[in-house]
């Protein structure tokens, strides 16, 4: 019987918290309670708005304090009056952005994904040697491939080069204007040139222990049309 009443209570307590956090959700903002209101939102509601959800509300929010602020809006009359939308509204309004950003990003990554497969570039071998003032000359040989089907008249793009510890030790552009068929292969001698410390470090660190990235930003083919970089679209 106690266990039973217990349970009558709970169901009580949880049918009033969620009543309580249901108004909360519909009323308009008002600055006084604005931090008590978002704790008690973020407990009722954390499954329907994300994190950033709440962050992107907070910013909005502090955007039009300040922008009311610099037209000569007292901080008095934000804090004595509620303002023009419901957290539902302004939540609403967020959680509809973050997810066009999301749908947006997910088709960058593809069209990045098929693009960067169009063109490859691996580095096979690398050797150094001194140059001047302390420098390293160190050279990259590299063989591009081209995989887009298409012939290529040129391709531009870069290496991104990492120590195991992923700091970057040199960035290194690419530029080939010698045609590659469909399917052809082109051997590449890219120089880098060390300049004291770190030049030394790159030309005694073994190839294997180098993460290197290779970006694509332009393909033009022998039929004058082109392929760029994707761009990533802001929200």
């Amino acid at each position: 019987m106690k266990n039973k009443s217990l349970k009558i209570a709970a169901g009580i307590f949880l049918f009033i918290f969620v009543l309580g956090c249901g108004g909360t959700i519909d009323k308009k903002i008002n600055l006084k309670t604005l931090n008590n209101d978002i704790k008690k939102l973020k407990e009722s509601h954390g499954n329907v708005y994300s994190d950033s959800d709440f962050e992107r509300l907070n910013g909005v929010l502090m955007n039009k304090v300040i922008g009311g602020l610099l037209f000569g809006e007292k901080m008095d009359n934000y804090l004595s009056s509620n303002l023009d939308k419901t957290y539902r509204e302004y939540l609403d309004e967020a959680k509809t952005i973050r997810i066009k950003s999301e749908k947006s990003k997910s088709l960058y990554n593809e069209n990045l994904d098929a693009f960067n497969k169009k063109i490859k570039c691996s580095v096979l071998s690398k050797s150094s040697k001194d140059g001047y003032n302390f420098d390293k000359w160190i050279t990259f040989n590299a063989l591009l491939e081209n995989k887009s089907g298409k012939d290529v008249a040129a391709v531009l793009g870069y290496l991104e080069v990492y120590n195991l510890l992923d700091k970057q030790m040199a960035i290194i552009d690419v530029e080939n204007t010698k045609e590659l068929k469909g399917s052809g292969k082109q051997d590449l001698e890219l120089l880098h040139i060390g300049e004291y410390r770190d030049g030394k470090e790159l030309a005694e660190i073994d190839l294997s222990k180098l993460r290197i990235v290779w970006v694509l930003e332009k393909v033009v083919y022998s039929d004058g049309t082109k392929d760029d970089k994707p761009i990533l679209q802001d929200n």
